[in-house]
């Protein structure tokens, strides 16, 4: 993959400075010389779905000991590349040390790059949850529409490494999972049928994609699930579907050997349930951990359970007055190197 020169400034004081890093530039991946005329490739990291060449090598180190948001859209310290026809806010070190928590959100999906080691020993998120900003890079616009649901009928669940659900009362499945070519969130739901105000279908989860020269080591957790969908209410007529749960988002892992005994999930989100005359449905939930799914909220049909474990397909709402909303499907661990992570992974991850 080609990447185009770029300029990195220092960051500047404040919440940023802890991801501030020297001034560097990132070469050519492809070989030839740099802009100063010497010989680039010589640091690049990398060749998955991103190789990352900065040159010189930085000597900065990134050591997060309290909590931090990171918003990919306004990080003063994001170089921006393409990974296919993605855009994506790539941040390098020396090394790279989480020992806090990490949310991450905003409109590219994170990389972060370590010239030796990354180690993650608290909670890296970029999950989607009902109500809040979704995590980084989710819903691209790369995501298929799917059909729209008539009448009562449950929205489908959001696709990705995995297919969403279909909704209650003769409602659609999600689009066909993608081939993973490049660095991208999950996609959403669907909306459900037959409601006045409109419910909000489950965001997709984010995507990270984590490079290392020698290993990356996960003794905390590494979370891009997606959210739970909303539920229906205003119903016109007899009742009105619940929206679909979203799929799961990306998490890439991409070093000669990926070890710890932490936890890297992206499960998909739970459908709402849908709601009838008498029965307000409930909005469908997020998973918790690696081996627990989201669950899909109650009504007059209940919303279907997102993803889990090899299960990569999102559940289908059930029939009632509304239709349930489908869970989501599942989303994509990547994974580049030897990998012995043992504390719970989900999905299964695909090697390449």
């Amino acid at each position: 993959m080609r990447v185009a020169l770029a300029l990195i400034a220092a960051a500047s004081a404040g919440c940023s400075s802890l991801l501030g890093i020297d001034n560097l530039h990132l070469a050519d991946a492809m070989g030839g010389t740099d802009a100063s005329g010497d010989a680039a490739g010589v640091n690049c990291i990398g060749g998955g779905l991103l190789q990352v060449c900065p040159d010189p090598a930085p000597t900065s180190q990134l050591a997060i000991t309290q909590s931090q948001e990171i918003d990919t859209g306004t990080e003063p310290s994001c170089v921006r590349m393409m990974s296919g026809g993605t855009e994506v806010c790539v941040i390098v070190h020396a090394s790279i040390d989480l020992g806090a928590p990490v949310r991450v959100l905003g409109p590219r999906p994170l990389v972060l790059a370590s010239m030796s080691s990354i180690t993650i020993k608290n909670l890296l998120d970029v999950s989607s949850v009902l109500g809040k900003p979704p995590g980084a890079g989710a819903d691209p616009t790369s995501c298929l529409a799917g059909a729209t649901p008539t009448g009562s009928e449950g929205g489908h669940g959001g696709s990705f490494g995995g297919v969403g659900g279909k909704g209650g009362n003769g409602g659609l499945p999600g689009p066909a999972p993608v081939q993973i070519t490049e660095i991208r969130g999950g996609c959403a739901g669907g909306r459900g049928g037959g409601s006045v105000l409109q419910q909000q279908p489950g965001p997709g989860g984010g995507a990270v994609y984590l490079i290392a020269k020698d290993r990356i080591v996960v003794e905390g957790v590494i979370n891009a699930s997606g959210a739970g969908g909303d539920a229906g209410s205003g119903c016109n007529g007899n009742g009105c579907g619940g929206a679909g749960g979203g799929a799961g988002g990306l998490i890439g892992l991409d070093a000669p050997m990926i070890m710890g005994a932490g936890i890297i999930f992206a499960n998909g989100g739970g459908g709402a349930g849908g709601s009838g005359m008498l029965v307000q449905g409930s909005p469908g939930s997020e998973s918790p951990d690696a081996k627990s799914e989201a669950l899909g909220g109650n009504g007059s049909g209940a919303g279907g359970n997102g993803s889990v474990g090899n299960l990569l397909d999102g559940q289908p709402g059930k029939d009632g007055q509304g239709g349930g909303g489908g869970g989501g499907g599942a989303g994509v661990i990547y994974v580049r190197g030897t990998f012995t992570v043992s504390g719970g992974v989900s999905p299964l991850p695909a090697q390449r």
